[in-house]
């Protein structure tokens, strides 16, 4: 019983480390997208990057990831067609934008629920699984986000009160959409709530709310689970302790 604790809470392999480090190196190029086209290149570039990480964070099972790796082909591969016919159409044709943002949005929030599911699940409290947890709680701001910018594409609209334009960029520029909608989503998700970007819209409304209680969600039951396992390994190790004080004494 005791060798059977004690192998619930050894250490897993550096599962979600990359999928930390390709989701930091997303934050910090983010202010290159005031570079309009090629700082949006950049950015998706890295994005990609991202989503080519997470699909080795998924669950191990067969069927989950074949789905992965099918459902990230897929996005990638639109994704490419996405850049080459922005450069040459702009911003013309703008079903096919619709239609790749709205596969990405998929693919998010599939990875989203499945890292969610494997670190909730999960006995292990190591610095990995930590990392993981930061990663799906920032993989929730992300797939809200492009909530947002496929919630635009469809509508044609600004959903935002006083969106702003990057230097240099057109009205309505994809740049300055993705820099709005993801700004907004992350200050959402942790309710902070600067008030400079505010919903226009009655579904961003409901996103918005949706959003912010998932986020609070997410850290309640998280701390509520590591708490949980920490009382439990502490037993576990105290009723070892006693264990083998009591063999020594008899």
């Amino acid at each position: 019983m005791r060798n059977q604790k004690t192998n619930d809470f050894k250490r897993d392999e550096p599962r979600y480390y990359p999928l930390g480090i390709a989701l930091l190196s997303l934050a910090l190029f983010y202010p290159i997208l005031e570079f309009a086209y090629t700082g949006l290149i950049i950015w998706t570039s890295v994005f990609w990057g991202m989503l080519l990480t997470a699909t080795h964070c998924t669950s191990y099972k067969p069927f989950v990831k074949k789905i992965t790796h099918f459902l990230s082909l897929i996005v990638i591969l639109v994704g490419i067609a996405g850049l080459i016919c922005y450069n040459f159409l702009s911003d013309s044709h703008s079903w096919i934008f619709t239609s790749i943002n709205a596969l990405t949005l998929i693919f998010l929030a599939f990875i989203t629920a499945s890292l969610l599911y494997s670190i909730l699940s999960s006995s292990n409290i190591g610095i990995n699984n930590l990392i993981g947890a930061a990663s799906a709680y920032v993989l929730i701001g992300v797939t809200f986000a492009y909530s947002y910018i496929v919630l635009h594409s469809v509508t044609g609209e600004a959903l935002l009160i006083s969106e702003t334009l990057l230097p240099g960029t057109a009205s309505n520029s994809v740049a300055s959409l993705v820099a709005d909608y993801c700004y907004f989503s992350f200050t959402t998700l942790t309710t902070l709530g600067f008030g400079d970007l505010s919903p226009r819209t009655l579904p961003v409304r409901v996103l918005s709310c949706a959003e912010a209680i998932i986020g609070q969600l997410f850290l309640t039951i998280l701390v509520a689970r590591l708490v949980g396992l920490h009382v439990l390994l502490a037993s576990g190790k105290s009723g070892e302790g006693n264990t083998s004080h009591s063999e020594i004494n008899k």
